[in-house]
């Protein structure tokens, strides 16, 4: 299933006579984000090598986060309140579990959400943010409630994608009847959404 893990790479001497194309990293290494573009890439029919590498050295990139961590916190202190406090409320619950800390992130999590109860657009975005928190544990229930919950917000601009998003994770947790009513939500309310062949496919192996 499609994100339910982190992209294979596709690096065969054959696809190198094609070209050679690189995903890196940001800050947080590998995410869920870079697998889909990788495996996006791939499902269009690239015919070159595609790889998606890992920070090569693990102890630089443990000190790299926890420098960002402590920026990010900054801001957030600074701009308590604020858009721009929120998102860095997030960045910081979101490094404090690439670090293993994700018993200290709980805590940011709520204060970021009630930061955006007056917000419903951000609101929807830090939901699908949480939920890409929760993929990254294979928590397959929780992120699709997350997503979920995301496409309930009628003011998000990319509802629809999120109730896609929810479909996949409970597809994906072995819920077959709950994203099934998922895409034919989607179907139902936005007919004209185009739908990645991936998850067209899902769908239809779904009905």
């Amino acid at each position: 299933l499609f994100r339910s893990s982190y992209f294979h790479n596709q690096v065969t001497p054959g696809r190198f006579e094609h070209g050679y194309t690189i995903i890196l990293p940001g800050v947080e290494g590998r995410s869920f984000a870079n697998s889909n573009l990788a495996q996006g890439l791939k499902n269009a029919g690239y015919p070159g090598a595609i790889e998606e590498p890992a920070l090569a050295n693990p102890k630089a990139a443990q000190a790299i986060q926890g420098e960002f961590l402590e920026r990010f916190r900054e801001v957030a202190d600074a701009h308590d309140g604020t858009v721009a406090g929120t998102l860095a409320l997030f960045e910081v619950a979101r490094l404090l579990e690439k670090l293993g800390r994700g018993d200290e992130s709980a805590e940011l999590w709520d204060r970021a959400l009630a930061a955006a109860s007056g917000n419903p657009g951000l609101r929807g975005l830090l939901d699908q943010r949480r939920a890409e928190a929760f993929e990254r544990e294979e928590k397959w229930d929780q992120a699709a409630s997350a997503h979920e919950s995301a496409g309930n917000v009628t003011e998000y601009p990319l509802r629809y994608w999120a109730l896609l998003d929810a479909a996949r994770c409970a597809a994906a947790g072995g819920e077959d009847g709950r994203a099934l009513d998922l895409y034919q939500r989607v179907e139902r309310e936005a007919p004209e959404l185009n739908v990645p062949p991936h998850l067209r496919a899902q769908y239809r192996e779904l009905q």
